[in-house]
């Protein structure tokens, strides 16, 4: 295996297979002001252009559900939340939902629904990826009742990618064949094609300041200026995970089996190879202390200088592909597939930042089914999660409290 650098311009009990570590807290990690991005507790993928996954709310601590929305197909899609409470994601048969903090549907409409999740921009514009009447895939944007405002095509290019914002609100950025920047009016602002015939894969992460896009592809981390120019490219063999970004503009992503961290620059800071089961669509998430989260065969605990220090396991004959979500209190959420069996029907975990059990849920389908959760939940600011479900017949939306 090749790893380079290219510089362009300057059931569930606690379950530890290794013993804590005190671990080695790095640099507190605080949110980042984003004035183009909605004030709310949840406005985009992975909460932030970061790609942090950390909220500044504390989540639920019983685990219970509150109500199920019914969408009638697959989501995968990770609601945002507004400023109302109120929750936007999309489902597989391509609609896009807007549904009230009580459970009911605000409006739902053919165009923008899919794997992707939903952002919400500071002036309440919400921007969908997904596939419209036409059948062609693009990126919608919706006033906050529904009216369609505009759609970009990208054609018969299917993405699995989210879109972010720039740090002023002027832009939004997303990821198909190519790296897009379009303007708020939809026009095409700049379009980037990869280098060595590379595809840009699911969602970029943007640097603290805003000045610099960090894109996975097949074949490498890329970083390119806000204006499309490549800075550097950190290549791999295979796909890269979607990246975060800390306080300090170090990166962190997945590929393979492996975690990464490389420094603003795209110099490698620390490899951490004990990882098992990672999904190529499962990014990590960065705690207040610096330690970084990963799911896979088991809820893998990394702290800032790339040691483990605790893993959570999970039954050995099912993983999570859920990107984990971290609350104000540090405690950990994610959903896993399972064995869809009576001992075997958690879906939906809480752990708490030790690495001990806080709450176990099986969060059933309407036919009593129990559904794979890969959809990354969501924290609002009255301290609930909204959650998807999936495979074999999750089209649900749970609200947990």
């Amino acid at each position: 295996m090749t790893l380079s650098l290219t510089l362009i311009s300057p059931s569930c009990k606690k379950n530890i297979n290794s013993p804590e570590l005190p671990g080695n807290a790095g640099p507190s990690q605080m949110s980042i002001p984003w004035p183009g991005l909605a004030s709310s507790p949840w406005p985009m993928y992975s909460h932030d252009p970061q790609h942090t996954s950390r909220s500044d709310y504390r989540g639920p601590q019983q685990g219970k559900l509150e109500w199920i929305f019914n969408t009638g197909n697959f989501v995968y899609s990770s609601p945002a939340i507004d400023q109302g409470g109120s929750i936007y994601f999309g489902a597989e048969n391509h609609f896009a939902y807007s549904v009230t903090s009580s459970g009911s549907q605000s409006w739902g409409l053919l165009g923008g629904g899919g794997d992707a999740s939903p952002l919400i921009g500071s002036d309440g514009t919400i921007y969908f990826y997904g596939t419209g009447v036409s059948q062609v895939h693009g990126l919608f944007s919706y006033d906050m009742s529904g009216n369609l405002q505009w759609e970009f095509s990208f054609g018969s290019w299917e993405a699995l990618s989210s879109p972010s914002i720039s740090i002023d609100g002027q832009n939004v950025y997303f990821l198909a064949d190519s790296v897009f920047a379009l303007r708020r009016d939809g026009l095409l602002h700049w379009k980037t094609a990869l280098p060595d015939s590379d595809f840009a894969h699911y969602a970029l992460a943007i640097s603290p300041d805003g000045s610099t896009l960090f894109v996975p592809g097949y074949k490498g981390i890329y970083a390119l200026d806000t204006s499309g120019v490549l800075k550097w490219k950190y290549s791999l063999p295979i796909t890269s995970s979607d990246p975060a970004v800390d306080n300090q503009g170090n990166v962190y992503f997945a590929m393979g089996n492996i975690l990464y961290s490389l420094d603003s620059g795209g110099t490698v800071r620390w490899i951490y190879s004990g990882l098992d089961r990672i999904n190529e669509d499962t990014g990590p998430a960065i705690s207040r202390d610096g330690t970084i989260y990963i799911t896979g065969a088991a809820l893998y605990s990394i702290d800032y200088s790339g040691a483990l220090k605790w893993t959570y396991n999970l039954p050995s004959s099912t993983y999570s592909q859920c990107i984990p979500v971290i609350d104000l209190d540090g405690t950990i959420y994610f959903g896993r597939n399972t064995a869809r069996t009576t001992a075997d029907s958690i879906n939906f975990l809480a752990i708490n930042p030790n690495g001990t059990l806080k709450f176990q849920m099986c969060l059933r389908s309407t036919d009593g089914t129990v559904p794979d959760i890969d959809s990354h939940p969501t924290i609002s600011s009255d301290g609930k999660i909204y959650v998807g479900s999936d495979h074999p017949h999750g089209f649900l939306v749970y609200k947990i409290g």
